[in-house]
């Protein structure tokens, strides 16, 4: 009989609460353990090592280049950097589909593919904007990405894809193709951006990924979320940004059902309250600076958070424990 970690978290959960006997923990522990073994402990740092090894090995040739450049030819830098790629490649082609070393293996190609882009920019200056790079970088990790099932994979994609966003909108906001682009038009992209992530692996997350963990869905909620929030946060200020402060109720309204009554993510779910705290901070600052009374400012913004933060603590340990039941 073996049971999951999650099952074994729940057991041991119910011991603390004092719903289990020590005699009835022994018997469970005596069909399965209920610690991990010295198996599961090797298996863990060996997904460490292999995958702290080739994240190593791909910064380094990073770096080697960057320490390195004005001194090397520019047909050694492409052989090093080729190189690199054809080791790693070669590596996963050996390599059991979707194991520890496999994504470990395709990692270390979508960092050294970066590192090439960056290298045939710099010497054959293209005059590519440097968000053209970072977008081209993240389009190319979507092929190493899909057949590795890596989390590291498609969260590196998302970080550079979302840099790559940044950058274009602060580029083009006075100029260029978006000319006359406003902040908060600027900021409804990028959080629809993140939103459509999220949409993508709530659908697809068993496909695109070897093991069914939540990394990216948290990740891309936590983008849409910033977005959105620093956005509203602003509209108190500024009347041009209530379009963002009102796609952020709805969104957070969206996010509390679906998180907490159909897949219930309590990462998530502490997001969006941080953030509903933080608008309710701005509002009130935004309503006592008129006053023009910096104590009563001070003091009611403060006492605001502290309940609000209290509260939403107790709320979240409430669910934390019925989701262990």
């Amino acid at each position: 009989m073996t049971r999951s970690l999650k099952q074994n978290e729940q057991i041991l959960a119910w011991a603390e609460e004092g719903l289990l006997a020590p005699d009835q923990m022994s018997e469970l522990d005596a069909q399965a353990p209920l610690f991990p073994a010295a198996a599961q402990w090797r298996l863990l740092l060996e997904r460490v090592a292999v995958t702290t090894g080739a994240l190593l090995c791909g910064v380094g040739i990073i770096f080697f280049f960057a320490w390195n450049w004005a001194e090397m030819h520019r047909f050694a830098k492409f052989a090093l950097g080729l190189g690199a790629l054809t080791g790693f490649t070669l590596l996963a082609v050996f390599a059991q589909p979707r194991s520890v070393l496999y994504r470990a293996a395709l990692l270390g190609c979508c960092l050294i593919t970066g590192a090439i882009l960056a290298l045939i920019g710099q010497t054959y200056q293209t005059g590519a904007d440097v968000w053209q790079l970072f977008a081209i970088w993240a389009l190319l990790i979507v092929p190493w990405a899909w057949p590795s099932g890596s989390a590291a994979c498609w969260s590196l994609a998302w970080a550079v894809g979302n840099l790559a966003l940044v950058l274009f909108l602060l580029q083009n906001q006075w100029q260029g193709l978006f000319a006359g682009l406003h902040g908060y038009q600027a900021i409804l992209l990028l959080a629809a951006g993140n939103g459509a992530v999220i949409l993508l692996f709530e659908l697809f997350d068993r496909v695109l990924l070897a093991e069914p963990v939540r990394v990216l869905q948290r990740l891309a909620g936590w983008g849409v979320l910033t977005a959105l929030g620093s956005g509203g946060a602003v509209a108190w200020w500024e009347a041009q940004y209530l379009p963002v402060l009102l796609t952020f109720g709805l969104t957070a309204a969206v996010m509390l059902v679906f998180y907490l009554r159909q897949r219930r993510d309590l990462p998530i779910l502490a997001m969006v309250l941080l953030w509903l705290i933080a608008l309710g901070a701005s509002a009130l600052t935004r309503l006592t600076f008129e006053a023009d009374d910096t104590f009563l400012m001070i003091n009611v913004v403060a006492l605001f958070v502290l309940i609000a933060s209290a509260l939403s603590a107790v709320w979240l340990t409430r669910l934390s424990r019925e989701s262990h039941r």
